[in-house]
This record gives C-alpha cells, structure tokens and sequence, in this order.
C-alpha cells in the first residue's frame, strides 16, 4: 500500500496562530449528538490563514456544534451576522431562522489554540487544536 500527502494535506494539519480572521460560513448540515439522544447543527466555517509559501491554500476549515437542545449557542453568532446585541428585552417572542440562509456569509472569528485533551483520561496530547472563540460582524474591525 502507498499513501500520499500533499503539501495542501500538511497545510490542514498546521494549527493557525490564536487571532482574529476572516471566515465564510460554507455549509450547515445536521447529525445526531455522540449520545445519541438528539441533533447538533454543525457549521462550517472556512478560514482565512494567511499568506502561505508555494502557492498553498490560505483557507482552513473549522467546525463549530450547535445543540439543538441548547439553541442559545447560536446568540453570539447571530449578534455578529446581524451586528446586533440580543438581550432580553429583545427576546419577547420567539426568533426564528433558517441557517442555511448565512451560507456564503462572512464574519469576524477570533480563533483560539488550545490543547487535544485524550478522550478517556482527559490529560493533554501534546497537540494543539484550533476553535472559535467569539464572532464579530465583518463590517467591525477587531483590532
């Protein structure tokens, strides 16, 4: 058996620097939670990195769950795309939206590298991972 990396294959591999970038929201799919008892929303969130030598993609993925049974996640990416503080004054009848509707949508993410804790024993890998720490709507500056 023979196996192949690319240098784009690496480039996904490589954790980004914490900071802010830009990111485009790509999909929105849906899948039942690791219990099984429900559904999360999961975004996909294509992000901006950086110039990068040879030519190499400057884009790298980042996935981001939504629980369906705890719907107030979703606030502080709502507030970026509608560039709006939600309270609850603002939340006297229900809000509803079709996520869908922010594919091909740009924010602000400030990105976060954190360490891969094992599964079992929750004691650090060594390795480092990338998430998303806060949104901000793309016409705002975070810096």
């Amino acid at each position: 058996m023979k196996l192949t990396i690319t240098p784009q294959d690496f480039v996904k591999s490589v954790t980004m620097d914490a900071g802010w970038r830009k990111a485009k929201i790509k999909e929105v799919t849906r899948e039942q939670n690791k219990e099984k008892s429900g559904m999360n929303n999961v975004v996909l969130f294509e992000v901006e990195n950086g110039d990068l030598p040879n030519n190499l993609p400057d884009l790298r993925e980042i996935k981001q769950w939504y629980s369906d049974a705890y719907p107030a996640n979703w606030i502080p990416l709502l507030e970026a795309l509608f560039d709006r503080k939600f309270t609850v004054e603002s939340f006297d009848s229900d809000f509803e939206f079709d996520p869908n509707t922010f594919i091909g949508t740009y924010v602000w993410v400030e990105i976060s590298r954190e360490p891969v804790l094992d599964r079992a024993t929750k004691k650090d890998t060594g390795r480092l991972q990338n998430g998303i720490k806060m949104f901000m709507n793309i016409n705002n500056s975070p810096v």
